[in-house]
């Protein structure tokens, strides 16, 4: 419930679908990206048990796959190792400022605040969303006791917001910006509100799923009454 909502809807992903040559395209991609995520799915967990059998005094389990890579491979394979992670954070960092500062500058920016900006005001609205997002990145993870905490926020957020909007206005018909606005604002408030504790779920849902429901509640809802209100006017004006 936390990493497959946000995974369906990330914005990596949905900028590679929509820019693909044709639909043939597309279904190879996503079928090679699904491939990819399960073996992501599947490989570290094994590697955190063998990590375990390894080295059993470990003294935490952020550390199992460097004392992996020191103590279970060859040392020329564990210099590798720890270059291809070191590889693989700074590509999702860049990955992450990147979609930061493109929904900022583009989809907020030009599209809300000045429809009329220039693409050099846009260009300087970017540069500064990513240097405030890269300064609130380091931040957090100087408060952030652990690298899972900050990786379930992001993830948490990204489902919450993206998820219903989404899919709500690719398959449903009558599905409007203030809809998407209402279902994004409603979700995060659920969100937050489950994660501090303010009320236990008695179903046992997750916060993210619980932030995910209510959107998609307020969506239906909202599309309901406007189909509702639409076949009044058509009523009234026969």
């Amino acid at each position: 419930t936390l990493l497959v909502p946000a995974f369906i809807v990330s914005p990596g992903l949905l900028q590679k679908v929509f820019g693909a040559r044709d639909e043939s395209a597309v279904r190879k991609g996503l079928m090679g990206a699904g491939v990819v995520l399960l073996v992501f799915a599947v490989v570290p967990p094994l590697l955190g048990m063998a990590a375990r059998v390894l080295v059993p005094e470990l003294s935490h389990h952020e550390l199992a796959l460097p004392a992996l890579l020191v103590e279970g491979v060859p040392p020329a394979i564990g210099i590798l190792g720890l270059a291809a992670v070191l590889s693989a954070e700074i590509s999702s960092a860049d990955a992450i400022l990147f979609m930061l500062s493109t929904s900022l500058s583009q989809d907020l920016y030009r599209r809300f605040v000045r429809p009329d900006a220039s693409e050099a005001s846009v260009l300087r609205v970017a540069r500064w969303a990513a240097v405030v997002g890269g300064a609130a990145a380091l931040g957090l993870a100087l408060t952030l006791p652990s690298v899972v905490d900050s990786l379930a926020i992001f993830y948490s957020l990204l489902g919450v917001s993206l998820f219903v909007p989404i899919v709500f206005g690719l398959h449903a018909r009558g599905f409007r910006t203030a809809h998407a606005v209402a279902a994004i604002v409603v979700g995060v408030l659920v969100l937050l509100g489950a994660r501090s504790g303010l009320w236990v779920s008695p179903t046992g849902l997750t916060s993210t799923s619980q932030g995910i429901l209510a959107g998609a509640l307020v969506a239906f809802v909202a599309i309901v009454r406007k189909e509702r209100g639409t076949s009044v006017a058509e009523g009234e004006t026969k």
